[in-house]
């Protein structure tokens, strides 16, 4: 700089891209042709009409019904999500489904009335249906599999993934987790799982409040392993407690 200006920064936060695997890509795709798109009765397709009313820009209700082609270009429908971290670690595929009425936009009361009638559930069968099938396919095509693994080994390359998360100011870290969809024991896994790819760049303490669903098998993961900067606690209040008093020292 002229001036001899210098500056610093902190990343302290942000999210990766979506690392493409065209095996799942491609398997997947071939799973969702066979399922279909989603087809309205008569009365879906005059409820979808009257929906279609209060939109900018509806699109042709017939859309539904149709799968279209494979592609990996982004066509500018888009929206926020962190499973590209999660494909820089395991290799990724994901799929769309239509379970709102075509020209819906997100975050609109027009998507909670088409998600909660029969079109949503019909998009969300398709989507379960196609997940399982390309799910049958892997564990009954080691072949298959092997090559997504491969294909994810040569995209990632030499580059070792790290969280774009990085803020000085955080002290201490509360995990508070009732169990529902979400089990304890998944949520413990992911604990540990974390740690050990952060490895001695882990130096926060985690207190961690663990309730509801696979509880008891989400504590035995965490005593298990054992980590010094893992901490439990059997209520909210006291984890909350004791996350302030360590983030207090």
């Amino acid at each position: 700089m002229g001036t001899g200006t210098t500056m610093k920064y902190d990343i302290i936060g942000g999210t990766h891209d979506l690392l493409i695997n065209k095996t799942l890509a491609e398997a997947m795709q071939a799973n969702l042709d066979k399922v279909g798109g989603v087809n309205y009765t008569e009365d879906e397709i005059a409820f979808a009409k009257k929906i279609q009313t209060t939109m900018l820009a509806p699109v042709d209700i017939a859309t539904a019904g149709k799968v279209k082609p494979l592609s990996y270009i982004n066509e500018g429908n888009s929206g926020s999500t962190d499973v590209g971290d999660v494909s820089y670690a395991k290799p990724t595929v994901g799929l769309r489904a239509a379970t709102w009425v075509p020209g819906t936009p997100a975050h609109s009361w027009q998507a909670i009335a088409s998600g909660g009638t029969e079109i949503g559930t019909k998009g969300m069968l398709v989507a379960s249906k196609t997940m399982a099938l390309t799910a049958i396919d892997l564990m009954s095509n080691p072949a298959l599999l092997s090559k997504a693994v491969e294909e994810f080994k040569t995209s990632i390359g030499d580059y070792k993934y790290k969280a774009l998360l990085g803020d000085p100011d955080v002290k201490s870290v509360f995990v508070n987790v009732f169990g529902g969809i979400t089990a304890c024991d998944a949520v413990a896994n992911g604990i540990v799982q974390a740690l050990e790819l952060l490895g001695a760049a882990a130096t926060k303490p985690i207190v961690v409040r663990l309730d509801g669903n696979n509880v008891l098998e989400g504590r035995a993961i965490l005593n298990a392993a054992n980590h010094p900067l893992v901490e439990q606690a059997e209520t909210m209040d006291g984890a909350a407690a004791r996350a302030a008093e360590l983030a207090a020292r």
